[in-house]
């Protein structure tokens, strides 16, 4: 199963006007990568099947051949379980890959289903570390030695930041206990289950991050960005004085102006403009049709579809929603913080973007 049936409240004003599963990420729907998740373990799954949210049945993008789609019915974790248990009809062993997170390698689920295969459990948690506390998955304690699953809460907390574990996205299980988690509710349910020593838990080693909420697209790049040297479209138009450093992904179409230097990781997708004289990267993402004016400095930030910052304006830790636009001379200086512009936001010139805050 691929759960992608939720909406992501947590991420408005981004999934005003669309389900969080759908948001783009480095030129594909923010699913796929639970997708590609699922398809390392292809050769060893019978049926496999997506929930798509309430209201949105067709998702954007190519989905593969043997991925199935099915509407979800009622709304939680819950009703993404019972709608997708109702589609696939039964089974032995049941992978479930939740959407909003990314992991590098492309190995979580083979690593949850290794270990769920030698083990008496009747369902595994994948395990990450966690880091900022605000993660919304839910947190885990687990027993070290054994990987028993102790207790879960799916509460936020703040004071576990740089310690503990958190659910990481992938479980593995049987039906039966799928159906108590569909039944029971999914905390519940796995605190059920855990009383009775039926849960276990792994611990991912890779590289791992959930995307709950708007400032969390920000460390994205380093994870989505894959290449180690620079990428460039046949198709794109990138001016021979520029300076392209690291690695760095040039969709076709896209165009980088002269004497502009882009430094990964950084992502320029299909029709994205980046003017003249600017300073892009690193840890930027430029969605499809996004633009850079001229004499623009933007790094850690990240421009969704046809979002436009004109220059001269120097960002940094900065989210801009899709057809967002930041007249010139705006400034956003958050070393560690974050400012988001909400979608089709037109900002003026001289606009100073406050950490924390949300423009709309």
């Amino acid at each position: 199963m691929v759960l992608a049936g939720g909406v992501g409240r947590r991420l408005l004003p981004l999934t005003r006007e669309r389900p969080k599963p759908y948001l783009p990420l480095a030129g594909k729907p923010l699913y796929m990568y639970a997708v590609e998740q699922v398809a390392m373990v292809r050769g060893l799954l019978d049926r496999a099947v997506m929930v798509t949210p309430p209201g949105h049945p067709t998702p954007p993008g190519s989905l593969p051949s043997w991925l199935d789609t099915v509407e979800q019915r009622g709304e939680g974790v819950e009703a993404g379980l019972a709608t997708a248990l109702k589609r696939l009809g039964g089974g032995e062993e049941i992978v479930v890959s939740f959407v909003g997170y990314l992991a590098r390698p492309n190995t979580l689920v083979r690593h949850v289903l290794d270990f769920y295969s030698v083990t008496r459990y009747k369902l595994v948690l994948a395990l990450a570390p966690v880091t900022r506390g605000s993660e919304s998955f839910g947190f885990v304690d687990a027993d070290p030695s054994t990987g028993r699953v102790l207790g879960f809460s799916g509460s936020r907390e703040e004071w576990m930041a740089g310690r503990g574990r958190v659910f990481a996205g992938v479980l593995a299980s049987d039906p039966e206990a799928l159906e108590v988690l569909a039944g029971e509710g999914f905390v519940e349910g796995i605190n059920s289950l855990a009383r009775r020593g039926l849960v276990g838990s792994v611990v991912w080693p890779g590289e791992w991050l959930e995307v709950g909420y708007p400032c969390d697209l920000l460390e994205a790049p380093g994870l989505v960005v894959e290449a180690r040297a620079a990428v460039v479209s046949a198709k794109a138009r990138v001016a021979r004085s520029s300076v392209i450093q690291g690695g760095v992904v040039i969709e076709e179409d896209a165009e980088v102006g002269e004497g502009t230097v882009v430094e990964g990781p950084a992502y320029i997708g299909r029709g994205a403009v980046v003017g003249r004289n600017s300073v892009v990267g690193p840890g930027v993402v430029l969605e499809e049709d996004a633009v850079v004016g001229d004499l623009v400095s933007i790094e850690r930030s990240v421009m969704l579809e046809r979002a436009e910052v004109s220059g001269p304006s120097r960002l940094e830790g900065a989210v801009i929603g899709d057809g967002a636009y930041i007249a010139p001379l705006a400034t956003a200086t958050n070393q560690e913080g974050c400012t988001v512009v909400a979608p089709k936001t037109r900002l003026g010139p001289r606009a100073t973007l406050e950490p924390g805050k949300t423009y709309s």
